[in-house]
């Protein structure tokens, strides 16, 4: 929880005063604990603005990768996630199919699938018995 600036500035001034976590947390009905992170922030920093924390793991790929990712799909839309896994292995990269589908995600690239269908011209055009589609009366 972020406590105000006018609190943060109370509790230093509380602490000038006395020096003593415990006494400063009591006064303004805060956890002793709260009041020795504040001061310690502000013995460390000189400042007592909230310090943001760089939450989480670091992205599996950084901007090189996903360049390459970009570059590839313009050049062959049609790769797969295993061959763009297999790919950037040879650039020393090793991360999951899900890690790069996610990557894609991230960067608003989608991808059509490969139709399956056999081409035009080439598949069956009746039925199974041979009819045209239409049974046998």
């Amino acid at each position: 929880m972020s406590h105000s600036l006018d609190l943060r500035k109370k509790i230093i001034e509380l602490y000038q005063e006395n020096p003593c976590f415990r006494a400063v947390g009591r006064i303004l009905r805060l956890p002793h604990a709260t009041v020795r992170n504040l001061v310690g922030l502000w013995q460390k920093t000189g400042s007592l603005e909230p310090q943001y924390q760089n939450c989480g793991r670091p992205p599996a790929l950084g901007e090189p990768e996903k360049q390459r990712l970009r570059q590839w799909l313009e050049e062959e839309n049609g790769l797969t996630l295993k061959e763009l896994q297999q790919r950037l292995a040879g650039h020393g990269v090793a991360v999951s199919h899900a890690t790069i589908d996610n990557t894609l995600a991230a960067m608003k690239i989608t991808r059509k699938k490969k139709r399956r269908s056999p081409k035009k011209g080439t598949g069956r055009m009746s039925g199974k018995n041979g009819s045209g589609g239409f049974p046998k009366a």
